[in-house]
């Protein structure tokens, strides 16, 4: 197995001896199409996208939104107490149990 060369670590005139490149002329249509065929397309592979719920779920995994979290639903707590007070909280936070009972 080869070692892979740094070429961008290399001094430019080894690059380009080690290449067959002449530095005032460049490669000849004749050697791109041959490098082409050998080497292929200088391309890089797409990476492949992410949904949309991967995304979002992606934004919770830092312990900062948790905290931003915890601290908004706190003052949001407070807030109703301070305007409504505890009876307007309870409601709220009960919201999913019916009021009245036939």
């Amino acid at each position: 197995m080869s070692v892979p060369r740094t070429w961008f670590a290399m001094p430019s005139d080894d690059v380009l001896r080690e290449l067959a490149v002449d530095s005032s002329d460049g490669l000849s249509c004749k050697d791109v199409a041959q490098r082409r065929e050998r080497f292929g397309w200088n391309t890089l592979a797409e990476a492949p996208p992410v949904s949309r719920w991967k995304r979002l779920l992606g934004q919770f995994k830092e312990l900062v939104i948790w905290i931003l979290i915890v601290v908004g639903n706190s003052a949001k707590n407070l807030l109703l107490r301070r305007i409504f007070g505890e009876t307007a909280l309870q409601v709220i936070q009960n919201a999913d149990r019916p009021l009245f009972l036939a």
